[in-house]
């Protein structure tokens, strides 16, 4: 027999896959528990970045959820330890170093969301001490 809080966590999870699916404000309606409430925007906010690379924009985070930016920011920085703005940009560094090596820098930064080459060449230098061939370079090395 499930006991409550297994109850509770599995309406918590589906009442997120409709919020991911259908769209957030329709199931405000149904949820009247803020804790609950709280929480599943947090990991919606937190599935619409990952499920984006990080190419989500902060501010069109908080027009989503209703949320001003620096509740948002709080919410964040309080489960996750980072506001989502530096949660964006490690998901989408994330997302080009998988795909190093697999087409052009330049295609690479595109496909990220990286504004240029540049700014791909920058993020990898400020995540990793290395530049993009580098790293690729080193990590080839150390598979082999």
């Amino acid at each position: 027999m499930k006991t409550s809080r297994t109850l509770y966590r599995s309406a918590v999870r589906v009442a997120l896959g409709v919020a991911l699916i259908l769209s957030l404000p329709l199931v405000a309606m149904l949820i009247t528990d803020d804790v609950v409430w709280s929480c599943l925007v947090r990991v919606w906010a937190w599935e619409r970045l990952r499920q984006a690379q990080g190419q989500v924009r902060v501010a069109a985070l908080n027009q989503e959820l209703g949320w001003s930016r620096k509740r948002l920011v709080a919410r964040f920085r309080e489960q996750l330890g980072l506001p989502p703005k530096a949660v964006g940009r490690l998901l989408r560094f994330e997302h080009a170093r998988r795909l190093a090596g697999t087409m052009s820098w330049g295609e690479l930064a595109f496909t990220c969301g990286f504004a240029d080459q540049p700014h791909l060449i920058s993020e990898f230098r400020a995540f990793t001490g290395q530049t993009p061939e580098t790293f690729l370079r080193d990590s080839a090395a150390a598979a082999a």
